[in-house]
């Protein structure tokens, strides 16, 4: 996208917050044309990844007037310390009627930007970040999830437009809920693929991801087309004898209790999609609630 192409009314615009996100977001922004003026840092670790990650943007105070006079501002900080920031900034003096001001928390809506009079967002990007170069590598075509209203929500279909992305409208009252759908899925999987190579170097494995890599993006690949259709595996096979080996093998092992929390969730997910009969089903519930 050339600078033309970047969204008149938005520029120039100012990232509050120098991680991952709010790196990667400012890095996309600028090199679609934006006006990228500065992006807010508060110690010298955070100057040094803005002057990696994006040279050719500022780092910047909280009170810098390059923040004040920012037409967008796009607070890209923790959930639990958004109020916090959003303090700071109507304490700096940011927020004029005329500025957007969006946040990309997943968890808060645009009630935390209340104290704002101009048009205000939620827009969280579906998608997580390491904070390296392999994030250049990100597909521009994600999910952002919007919450607004009015010229809010006009300025964040812009935002998100910009950035190649695709807008998934979310009720203010639901963001908690879409925030827990987001983070089951994606943090939940890393724990959980961690907890399987953990496993497999117990068995003697030097390289899990040799094992892990193909069936894993296979199933989530399944998953994501085919929901419970694409289940396999012992739990909706009603494979009691089997199910009851991995317990007594995971007897001591720290993935224990979420092996027995996930295939309890198997089981009645696969019961209720008719594909485990109720008498197997309430036979694995019961082995394993007794850890086997």
């Amino acid at each position: 996208m050339t600078d033309s192409a970047a969204t008149p009314g938005l520029g120039p615009l100012v990232v509050v917050g120098a991680g991952r996100v709010g790196l990667f977001l400012a890095r996309s922004l600028a090199r679609q044309g934006r006006e990228v003026t500065g992006v807010v840092t508060r110690s010298a670790a955070s100057r040094e990844r803005v002057a990696a990650a994006v040279p050719v943007v500022a780092a910047v105070s909280m009170d810098d007037p390059r923040v004040l006079a920012a037409r967008t501002l796009l607070v890209c900080v923790a959930d639990d310390d958004l109020p916090g920031v959003v303090r700071e900034l109507v304490q700096a003096g940011a927020g004029d009627v005329g500025q957007f001001v969006a946040h990309t928390s997943g968890r808060h809506g645009v009630g935390v930007l209340t104290a704002f009079p101009g048009p205000v967002a939620a827009v969280h990007p579906a998608m997580t970040y390491t904070g390296t170069a392999s994030d250049d590598a990100i597909p521009q075509a994600i999910a952002y999830g919007v919450t607004a209203t009015g010229p809010g929500l006009a300025a964040a279909l812009g935002l998100v437009h910009e950035l190649g992305g695709r807008a998934e409208l979310i009720p203010d009252d639901r963001r908690p809920l879409y925030h827990a759908s987001v983070c089951h899925a994606v943090n939940h999987l890393n724990t959980l693929v961690a907890d399987a190579a953990d496993l497999l170097r117990a068995c003697g494995v030097d390289d899990p991801s040799a094992v892990l890599g193909a069936i894993t993006h296979a199933a989530l690949t399944n998953a994501l087309a085919s929901g419970t259709a694409a289940l396999t595996g012992p739990v909706v096979r009603g494979d009691r004898d089997t199910i009851e080996a991995h317990l007594r093998a995971l007897v001591g092992q720290p993935a224990a209790a979420s092996y027995r929390a996930m295939a309890l969730r198997t089981a009645e997910r696969a019961q209720e999609a008719g594909r485990l009969p109720s008498p197997a089903a309430d036979e694995i519930r019961v082995l394993l609630a007794s850890g086997g």
